[in-house]
């Protein structure tokens, strides 16, 4: 059961956890990826120096602790408790009560009462229920969590020649330019996020900041798809041109605190049509979608319009393409999908201590460029985008000292748009399959939720 304290569209969760990471693991791709698909020059090499600048610990492990070793940490301490959501402001208090290094160290209420007076009812609600079992003289361990999307909510907003729709990091975008004996240009760009964040906070039955450790696992799953479209027309016997090329790309980050952020995937796919005469270089609108998301891979141009393995292929996980058609009226269209999945690759290894507080944030972001150019006779071109993702988190097996243990559980979100390559239905079954497969029991039906 859920309790919420605050009615804000970024809602924070208090759940049971402590996140220090590991490299996801090597990278995986299809037979015969290798002669298409982008990916950085060295890629073990790449790995080897991210995992040594960033700090991050990798582990040997890719499969969860033994049910014995869980059983025997469950026996030397009760577990903690269910999930309480908590504002945004006090979230950010919490962690900076609980990296304050001044001694000695405030209780929680004392230290909301100083520093933020206006969050004290709040924060009394949130300690209440801290301890909902009543653990007497116990160290309880318990999760702060958010679910940070732009836009929170669904947003739609239509006019004759740029209708946008978003929810999260789903997006959907339609430019459409026409003219008639004339020049004219039209470009717009679009981007979106949503991201889980998780910090652990221990407190004792007085509200005291208490000393405890844990180690556990985290495991995350994201998978994200997007629907391509470019169509040009030209009529008259002038010379003429139309052209439309449109470009939607994913990046998936995972970072701790002090910590340099570790790249789960960077995928862009792009299509272009001219018809009659080309309007301006085709490699021009993968490369705007490139710089926003700070991708450096190289773009793949290929002449082939229709379905191309190296974009729907989830496993590749650095790509930027573009497909290319010219010359005649009509369109060109695609689809590209990509995914990360630690159930097939090394968990993440999750810890705390009592050293100070550590936020962990898994962020998709996606950028969706289009442009659109004509001149001479009639000329027209329309060029769309539309996209859907989900983006879940799953935390188990951890085994504590001095506290409470964690409860296992899950974070999750997903969205689609109009046209996107994905139904609610398919997002809603992904996303109950992973937390299904991790033995975590969770009920999907809504598109954002969280259990322990």
């Amino acid at each position: 059961m859920i309790r919420s304290f605050a009615n804000l569209p970024l809602s924070f969760a208090a759940l049971s956890l402590a996140l220090a990471s590991c490299d996801p693991g090597p990278e995986i791709d299809d037979e015969g990826a290798s002669t298409t698909a982008f990916e950085f020059a060295d890629e073990s090499e790449s790995a080897s120096e991210s995992e040594s600048d960033s700090g991050y610990e990798a582990t040997d492990e890719t499969s969860p602790d033994s049910e014995e070793e869980t059983t025997l940490a469950e026996s030397e301490h009760p577990r903690g408790d269910e999930i309480t959501e908590v504002s945004p402001e006090l979230f950010a208090q919490i962690s900076q009560w609980t990296n304050d290094s001044n001694e000695p160290k405030l209780g929680l209420e004392e230290y909301i009462r100083a520093n933020s007076p206006a969050l004290l009812d709040e924060a009394q609600t949130f300690i209440a229920g801290h301890n909902k079992k009543g653990l007497r003289g116990a160290c309880v361990c318990n999760i702060l969590a958010s679910v940070d999307a732009n836009p929170s909510v669904k947003t739609v907003q239509t006019n004759s020649n740029w209708s946008t729709e978003a929810d999260g990091a789903a997006h959907r975008g339609d430019a459409y330019r026409s003219a008639s004996h004339a020049q004219s240009e039209a470009a717009y760009s679009q981007s979106n996020h949503t991201a889980v964040s998780l910090q652990l906070v221990c407190l004792d039955e007085q509200a005291q900041y208490c000393n405890a450790s844990c180690a556990g696992k985290m495991y995350v799953y994201s998978e994200y798809g997007t629907r391509l479209y470019g169509w040009a027309d030209t009529g008259g016997i002038w010379s003429k041109a139309a052209q439309a090329a449109v470009a939607d790309g994913a990046k998936l980050t995972y970072d701790v605190t002090h910590s340099t952020p570790l790249v789960l995937f960077e995928k862009v796919g792009s299509v272009s049509h001219q018809a009659k005469s080309t309007s301006f270089n085709p490699d021009e609108i993968i490369n705007t979608v490139r710089n926003a998301l700070a991708i450096a891979v190289a773009v793949k141009t290929s002449g082939a319009a229709g379905v191309d393995s190296d974009l729907i292929t989830k496993t590749i996980r650095s790509l930027a393409k573009l497909i290319s058609r010219s010359g005649t009226n009509g369109n060109t269209q695609n689809e590209m999908f990509v995914a990360y999945d630690s159930r097939a690759l090394a968990p993440f290894n999750v810890s705390f201590s009592p050293l100070g507080s550590q936020v962990h944030r898994v962020k998709l972001t996606t950028q969706a460029n289009t442009k659109n150019r004509g001149w001479g006779g009639k000329n027209a071109d329309r060029s769309r985008f539309s996209s859907g993702y989900t983006l879940a988190v799953a935390v188990d097996y951890f085994q504590c000292t001095g506290a409470a243990a964690p409860l296992r559980g899950g974070v999750w979100r997903y969205a689609g748009t109009t046209d996107a390559p994905y139904s609610s239905v398919t997002l809603r079954n992904m996303t109950q399959s992973f937390f299904d497969v991790m033995g975590i029991n969770v009920n999907a039906q809504q598109p954002s939720g969280k259990t322990w």
